[in-house]
């Protein structure tokens, strides 16, 4: 789907033995999430802002090189509500450069899309 929005898909089975059932489903499809705003709060703190989805799960990774990216460390991870959320990093004085990759699931207790 081009544009986020909620979606009627109609599903038509048909087993083996040639019988078929007719049925829809109702999805929603969401932007990806992105952050928005990367600022510094002070000189030892960045705030990372970014949209949030209704019960979705946020993870927020960081790797201090592009050369061999590391995303397994995490700034901090949250459940959004639907308002715009802000994370805070401290990264301490030997980190140059910071790269941020930010996660969603949006079905968190099925594992559903990421």
């Amino acid at each position: 789907y081009s544009h986020p929005g909620t979606y009627t898909a109609r599903v038509i089975v048909t087993d083996n033995t040639g019988v078929s059932a007719t049925g829809t489903v109702s999805m929603t499809v969401y932007d990806l999430p992105v952050l928005t705003q990367i600022s510094r709060i002070n000189e030892s703190t960045v705030g990372l802002t970014f949209p949030s989805i209704a019960d979705a799960f946020y993870r927020l990774a960081y790797t201090d090189s592009l050369l061999s990216p590391d995303w397994s460390s995490t700034v901090d991870t949250l459940t959004g509500d639907g308002s715009p959320q802000m994370i805070q990093d401290y990264p301490d004085a030997s980190s140059t450069q910071r790269f941020y990759r930010l996660e969603c699931t949006l079905n968190p207790a099925t594992g559903g899309i990421r």
